[in-house]
């Protein structure tokens, strides 16, 4: 039975991962079905079939395969960012970031299998609930150049009570380096001066967190 009989015989639950992307790449090529080419995407190097798999192809590894080109390519894609999106949606109102765990728990998925340093404020209100979550800078595989205007400017136009950063380290190490802890004490001392507190530098290794606030790098 085909992914789309199955789907109008026994509903979406009905169908495995891989019904999943052959309905996403509706059609195969000469010589292979489309579940086939299916399962190839989803077959990892032992030799089983997953979703995980997804997530070491990007856009150009994609384009190369036979029978994706272009434009599958580019429908995979989107479909993996919305994914991502979702399920690193903005949290609730409600919910408030005492907590170094909050913190980490928020970029868990954001910060997977990427190769280069992203470096992110969390905007605050009163009550330590968040207004915005901003990218402040993109780097290398092991550094991030960021400046204490980049991060305390939109601080200043969201009227924000203070403010947490957040950066991942690609390596999986999590301890923070020497230019970690002077970007640190730079921002607390803005945040000083303009009266918008910095509470916490969280870094995100595999698996791992360092919170600088919990390892007394200030106060």
């Amino acid at each position: 039975m085909k992914p789309w009989e199955k789907f109008f015989e026994f509903g979406i639950e009905s169908l495995s991962d891989i019904d999943l992307i052959a309905i996403l790449l509706r059609t195969g090529t000469q010589g292979q079905k489309v579940e086939e080419l299916s399962k190839f995407l989803l077959t990892d190097i032992d030799g089983e079939a997953h979703l995980e798999t997804l997530k070491t192809l990007n856009y150009d590894k994609l384009k190369t395969i036979k029978g994706i080109g272009q434009v599958k390519a580019l429908q995979l894609i989107a479909i993996f960012e919305i994914a991502k999106r979702l399920n690193a949606a903005k949290p609730n109102k409600k919910t408030n970031f005492k907590n170094p765990e909050d913190v980490a728990n928020l970029f868990a998925e954001e910060f997977k299998n990427k190769s280069q340093e992203m470096f992110y404020a969390l905007y605050l209100d009163v009550k330590l609930r968040l207004i915005k979550k901003q990218c402040i800078s993109i780097g290398t595989l092991n550094a991030t150049i960021v400046h204490a205007r980049d991060v305390y400017k939109p601080a200043i136009e969201l009227a924000a009570n203070s403010l947490i950063v957040v950066h991942n380290h690609p390596s999986g190490d999590p301890e923070p380096s020497s230019q970690d802890i002077a970007i640190t004490k730079d921002l607390q001392n803005v945040g000083m001066v303009m009266k918008i507190p910095l509470l916490d530098h969280v870094i995100v290794g595999n698996g791992e967190f360092r919170s600088l606030k919990k390892m007394g790098v200030f106060q």
